[in-house]
Order: structure tokens, then C-alpha cells, then sequence
């Protein structure tokens, strides 16, 4: 992956900027022009992300490459105005049916991807698993009207025993934990359960007579 002259600003974020011993180094590459991508190099995980599809995702909130690195992270190479510039906008910003109709997409995707990954890459379903509750709980807190916020803040507003089980089990994974398939399969089994019942209350409330307000 070159960076070279293509390199707009570097960030650091996430448990090695408040961590001596990190289970790995994440960091945000936003380049001037390619293709967004991630990459693994020991322990440094890179998002690289061109800057036109970075103000894409500002204006959907995306937790993942936006919210999360701009919230919480520094500029630690490039041009530190344009990262900050990028952050006033995205605390500035009112979250849009369209941001919140594409973490609710984000998902589903994920959730699909996960079932597929199950039987070949357990851990890679799990992972998988554990972004598509975090994209729901994302939906469900700008939903209700919210600002941008970061990822633990979210997280501890929506916990559960499932999401608190799978939270648990990624961390793991980072510390050469591997899931079983049935592992997986359970948690996967529990989070759709939940899913349902949303869909199904939700569908409940709408379908409820409402008073007309005449005598």
C-alpha cells in the first residue's frame, strides 16, 4: 500500500493512544486520490481512505471510518487543520434519515456477511457480527435525535448481555482466541432473535388504532 506524496494526514486512534501494551496500532490514511482499503501489517491496521469518499462518509456519520477516528483520534503526520476542520463539521452535524438508513444497511450487510463467513472463517464472522450491532446501536442512537458520539459512549447506552457476550469475544480474539463455528452460530442466533423482536414491536406500535380525537 503506497502512501507516499498521496498523503493528505495520518491518525492514530483507538487503545494505543491510551494504552502502553496495545493489541495492535490503529490508524487512518486519508489520501488524496485511489481507493479505499484495509490492510494488516503486524500490528498496525490501516484504513486507507481518498479524501472525496472521507466527506462521503461524514455526511452518513459513518461510526467506523469517521465518527470513531475523528472523535477520538490525533493527527500524528500531514495537515492536522484539515482533520480538525473534518471533526468541527462532524460534531456540527444532525444525522440524516440517510445516515441513519445507511448504518441500519451497514447492518444488514455485515450480519449477512457474517452468516456466509461462519463455516470457513469463524473469527472473521465474529468480527463481522460484532460491527453489525455496533451500525444498529449507531442507528437506534441517532434515531432518537442524537449527536455524534464515539463508539464506548454508544455502546454502553445500547449493552446487552448478547452484545456484552460478543464484545467479550472479540477481545479474545485478540489475544489468539479462535471461535467455533457453533460459537459463532449462537450468538448469530441470539442477535437475529433480537432483530425480530424489534421488527415485531415496532410493527405492533404502528399497527396500533390511534384516538381521533372527536367525541
Amino acid at each position: 500500500m503506497d502512501l507516499g506524496e498521496d498523503l493528505v494526514y495520518l491518525v492514530q486512534y483507538g487503545s494505543s493512544l491510551f494504552r502502553t501494551t496495545p493489541n495492535d496500532i490503529d490508524l487512518v490514511a486519508v489520501c488524496m486520490n485511489g481507493f479505499t482499503q484495509s490492510i494488516q501489517l503486524g500490528r498496525l491496521d490501516i484504513l486507507r481512505v481518498p479524501e472525496k469518499d472521507m466527506k462521503r462518509m461524514v455526511k452518513v456519520l459513518d461510526p467506523v471510518y469517521c465518527t470513531e477516528p475523528y472523535l477520538t483520534g490525533r493527527p500524528i503526520w500531514g495537515d492536522a487543520e484539515a482533520f480538525l476542520e473534518l471533526r468541527r463539521e462532524i460534531l456540527s452535524t444532525i444525522a440524516s434519515p440517510a445516515a441513519i438508513s445507511h448504518m441500519v444497511l451497514q447492518s444488514s450487510k455485515l450480519l449477512l456477511d457474517s452468516v456466509a463467513e461462519t463455516g470457513h472463517w469463524p473469527g472473521n464472522a465474529l468480527r463481522n457480527l460484532h460491527f453489525s450491532i455496533g451500525y444498529w446501536s449507531f442507528a437506534t442512537w441517532y434515531a432518537g435525535g442524537r449527536r455524534p458520539n464515539t463508539w464506548r459512549v454508544v455502546r454502553e447506552e445500547s449493552a446487552g448481555q448478547l452484545t456484552n457476550r460478543v464484545r467479550h469475544m472479540v477481545s479474545r480474539c485478540k489475544t489468539g482466541y479462535e471461535p467455533t463455528a457453533e460459537e459463532v452460530m449462537n450468538v448469530q442466533r441470539g442477535w437475529s432473535n433480537l432483530l425480530a423482536k424489534t421488527f415485531t414491536v415496532n410493527s405492533q406500535d404502528r399497527e396500533k388504532p390511534r384516538a381521533s380525537g372527536m367525541t
